[in-house]
């Protein structure tokens, strides 16, 4: 009796990095920019990186005068940042809010290389794709959340 090989090889789709750039863009920004904060995690995490750029209290962020330290103080510092660099185009909640994008951005180009360096180039592309799929992320992605910066660090330490 003759064994039966069965093998399918995958057809590799290839994607330009700038329109993978674009996609990126139009998933990230029409969400994060252009709206006033939401209620709950937004708007607490906005004032918190609002608190550091306005009483200059890098090390202890504050909420209502009171320290918060519910959460370590990467994020706020990056929302700061953001806040502080782009106020000048932007409201301050949405040059806060921005940080996101950029966690965002860093993070997908974090796994997409991680991808790339262990499965090939097609597995990169297909990464960063699965990723912005991800409907676990839609909602958190457009809003001022701390725990983008963590899975952003996640993924820089997988890379």
């Amino acid at each position: 009796m003759q064994a039966f090989e069965f093998s399918v090889r995958a057809k590799s789709i290839q994607i330009p990095t700038w329109m993978l750039l674009l996609l990126f863009l139009v998933y990230a920004l029409p969400g994060n920019i252009g709206h006033a904060p939401w209620r709950g995690e937004d708007v607490l995490n906005i004032q918190v990186s609002y608190d550091i750029l306005k009483n200059a209290q890098w090390l202890t962020p504050k909420l209502a005068g009171l320290s918060y330290i519910d959460r370590g103080p990467l994020s706020y510092w990056f929302g700061a940042l953001t806040g502080m660099s782009l106020s000048w185009i932007l409201p301050v909640h949405d040059a806060i809010r921005f940080s996101s994008v950029l966690a965002l951005g860093l993070q997908l180009l974090f796994l997409r290389s991680c991808a790339r360096n262990l499965y090939g180039q097609d597995a990169g592309t297909a990464t960063l794709l699965l990723m912005l799929g991800t409907l676990g992320l839609l909602v958190h992605a457009h809003e001022m959340q701390p725990l983008l910066i963590l899975t952003t660090c996640m993924a820089a330490n997988l890379y």
